[in-house]
């Protein structure tokens, strides 16, 4: 039961595409978007999984790290990009704040 409630909740963080979406797909403003939600939607579904003890730490670490490089590749807008990064581990510390502590 627990190994289907993690893919859930990473589906429910993921951003449909929508009709409405599809004219703003070029506009850089779109892509940080798009980005942030990919990096915030990762995070907590990785803390998510940490707490309820469905990955190891290592683990998390490696999620973590695979986050940050796909929100790299996303991000075209290179001067928010580690300003964005900060305000979501800000964000995800507020709802797990055990998750990230080395982060602080």
């Amino acid at each position: 039961m627990k190994l289907l409630l993690l893919p859930l909740i990473a589906i429910l963080f993921l951003p449909l595409p929508l009709e409405a979406n599809a004219e703003n797909k070029e506009d850089p403003a779109w892509n940080r978007v798009t980005a942030n939600f990919y990096l915030m939607g990762g995070l907590m579904t990785t803390c998510f999984a940490h707490k309820n003890g469905l990955i190891s730490d290592t683990e998390k670490e490696d999620l973590m790290r695979f986050n940050i490089g796909m929100h790299r590749e996303l991000h075209e807008v290179g001067e928010f990009y580690v300003s964005d990064q900060v305000d979501k581990f800000k964000k995800v510390r507020k709802a797990f704040p055990d998750c990230y502590r080395e982060l602080k």
